[in-house]
């Protein structure tokens, strides 16, 4: 089964089998790209997001630029993904406050480190978890 390399936000100082240092060059290659994002939306809902979320062209690269220098500047956050989509999505939450989307996604990070099991597993089909969906 596949490692979850999200797991690993915060560096650890575990040694890797050459089977696993493979597999992390791998992931790195997907994950760990800073990739420029393409906004593909039509206009009417470009209008949308900029009046629900405040996002821009120039905000949303202010915003990913800003997310990305602090993951590289936080020596915790080696194996933090870089790329657009998974930024976008604390940027979005937040509606583009920088320091409250930072902030959510250093919580996040720390749970998913502290409680993998949590991310692990994940089973819509599981009544538990359905219920915890369905229930908003």
């Amino acid at each position: 089964m596949e490692k979850s390399k999200s797991s690993l936000s915060f560096a650890s100082s575990t040694s890797l089998s050459p089977e696993a240092e493979m597999e992390n060059a791998i992931w790195q290659e997907k994950y760990l790209v800073e990739d420029e994002y393409v906004w593909t939306l039509p206009e009417d809902l470009k209008e949308v997001a900029r009046l629900e979320v405040g996002e821009t062209e120039e905000v949303r690269n202010e915003g990913l630029a800003y997310m990305r220098e602090f993951i590289r500047e936080d020596s915790r956050l080696t194996y933090c993904r870089r790329d657009a989509n998974f930024l976008l999505r604390f940027l979005r939450m937040k509606k583009f406050n920088l320091e409250a989307a930072k902030e959510t996604l250093e919580k996040y990070l720390r749970m998913r480190a502290e409680i993998p099991e949590w991310y692990q597993n994940l089973d819509i089909n599981d009544p538990a978890l359905n219920d915890i969906v369905s229930s908003g």
